[in-house]
């Protein structure tokens, strides 16, 4: 009796037993399926971040190379260097652990994952807008206030760790404990996800830390906004006065055609008139018969009559009054040659002072413009000025979310399914800031690309030897 009743109760046991495994295996296989319902609205943002993945990491190794090995030491440079290997960390760590999350979203139970992966991300983003800022003030400065103190590159340097402790000490490091393994419920079924932890659904720390980000995420946004602001307006007032110089350059040109063509015309005229009074006088010289050389013609022209005596002392009387007749005829042809000439420095003078007033004029009028001149608005201010629009226009859609998340409870709970898979978009929209970049470099920057030429063609060469 007692073995039946053991027999039976063991019997028992073993039902119970595979009743429970067959219960759970029919809750994991229904999780599984869930999970794959819910992979498939994540897969348009899961190919997103893929395709960032593969465009950022060369593309972040690439602009770390050029900017590292063949760039001048610069305050650009700097910064460039540490958005870059921030934006290669993103792309090495946090996308591939965001690619595992979306994967198995609702069956992971990895805390350490999770904290890490959030961590990261904090860190990254928000080091990167602070060095925006940085940027930004850098630009400013440069632009707005030429002649005031600079930031060169060790100051950059120096900046740029400051604002990844600032993010580290005041952004990231809670991440580490609000986040971890979540317990959620769908549809009856028990599932463990990458979110907040279930302990601090009431707390009142994780509310004040979102709260942070959002005002601070405004801040940011607000000084970036103002002070580019300032920058364009800067940049517009240096566009008009270039234009307005170029205009009064070629009226100054104009002026001194129109004067050189009126010194042209003078010098015509005075060689007309100098040609045609040495005409007249050599006609005039021709056709005169002064006595003074009509007696040295005679005196030359006379004949020798050995037994004519004739003194030395008449002879040469007769040759001093042919000689300063002479004199005398060709004075005048002296004359009018010096007169020209000094007529024609006085023209030049009159010239040079025409043109120094014009000169003294324009300085004048425009001495200010002269010192913005000195401004240097390259191609460094555009691609700056483009790095930071990439990353407000690439963070606002995750930061619209992120609001609507905190402050209406059911936004998410009314979404249908397409809603859901763009929900799950915008949430890593901010994640194509740090793969966008290289392509900025590359567009704006023509020296960058011909380093990158240069490398991939010595490349070819290398593998082909």
């Amino acid at each position: 009796m007692e073995e039946h009743i053991n027999e039976s109760l063991g019997y028992s046991m073993i039902n119970f037993t595979y009743g429970n495994m067959s219960n759970f295996t029919v809750q994991t296989n229904k999780l599984d399926d869930l999970n794959m319902a819910q992979f498939r609205i994540k897969l348009p943002a899961f190919l997103y971040t893929i395709a960032l993945m593969v465009v950022g990491t060369p593309g972040n190794i690439l602009v770390l190379y050029v900017y590292f090995f063949k760039w001048r030491r610069s305050t650009s440079r700097m910064f460039i260097l540490f958005l870059t290997s921030l934006d290669l960390i993103n792309c090495v760590t946090t996308l591939p652990m965001e690619i595992y999350i979306m994967r198995f979203s609702i069956v992971i139970d990895i805390p350490w994952l999770c904290k890490i992966s959030r961590f990261s991300t904090y860190t990254m983003n928000s080091s990167s807008a602070a060095i925006l800022v940085a940027i930004a003030v850098d630009r400013f400065r440069r632009i707005c206030r030429p002649h005031g103190p600079q930031f060169n590159a060790t100051n950059s340097k120096y900046i740029c760790i400051g604002c990844i402790l600032v993010a580290l000490g005041l952004y990231s490091w809670p991440s580490l404990l609000f986040y971890g393994t979540r317990t959620i419920q769908i549809n009856g079924i028990s599932g463990k996800s990458c979110l907040l932890e279930n302990q601090y659904d009431n707390s009142l720390y994780p509310k004040l830390y979102f709260a942070f980000h959002i005002i601070s995420t405004m801040i940011v946004f607000s000084v970036l906004s103002i002070l580019y602001y300032f920058v364009g307006l800067q940049v517009c007032r240096h566009r008009k006065m270039r234009l307005r110089r170029k205009a009064e350059n070629e009226r100054v040109r104009s002026l001194i055609q129109q004067e050189q063509g009126s010194i042209a015309k003078e010098e015509t005229l005075l060689q007309d008139s100098d040609s045609a009074e040495l005409a007249k006088n050599q006609n005039h010289e021709a056709n005169s018969t002064d006595p003074s050389q009509t007696n040295c013609i005679e005196l030359l022209t006379l004949p020798v009559d050995p037994k004519a005596e004739i003194s030395t002392s008449t002879i040469e009387s007769s040759v001093n009054t042919s000689v300063n007749a002479t004199l005398l005829a060709t004075e005048p042809m002296r004359t009018s040659d010096a007169s020209d000439k000094r007529r024609k420095r006085s023209n030049q003078k009159t010239f040079s002072k025409r043109n120094g007033c014009l000169r003294d004029s324009l300085n004048m009028s425009n001495g200010s413009y002269c010192m913005n001149m000195k401004i240097r608005i390259g191609r460094s201010t555009l691609m700056l000025f483009l790095i930071t629009l990439a990353y407000i226009v690439s963070f606002l859609p995750f930061f619209v979310i992120a609001v609507l998340r905190q402050t209406e409870s059911s936004f998410i709970v009314e979404l249908n399914e397409f809603g859901i898979a763009m929900y799950q978009l915008c949430l890593r929209s901010y994640l194509l800031s740090c793969a966008i970049n290289p392509i900025i470099y590359s567009f704006c920057n023509a020296q960058f690309r011909a380093f990158c030429f240069d490398t991939f063609r010595r490349k070819q060469v290398t593998s082909i030897r």
